[in-house]
């Protein structure tokens, strides 16, 4: 039994990490839709994408 609480902890863990990882991208396409205006279009797709990546992450936690 407590082995299955470790695996389940591992993987919150695991999924933690890759939610961070999904939060700094959509802050480096936010950031670089200021330096590149006119490619804001392409940065706010970039930002959209990770955001939904960000939902799904923390579904899988739950």
């Amino acid at each position: 039994m407590i082995k299955d609480y470790l695996v389940v902890a591992s993987r919150i863990r695991q999924e933690l990490t890759d939610l961070e990882r999904v939060v700094t991208r959509a802050e480096r396409a936010i950031t670089a839709t200021h330096q590149r205006p006119e490619d804001q279009d392409l940065y706010i797709d970039s930002a959209a994408l990770n955001l939904h990546d960000f939902y799904t992450g923390l579904e899988r936690i739950f």
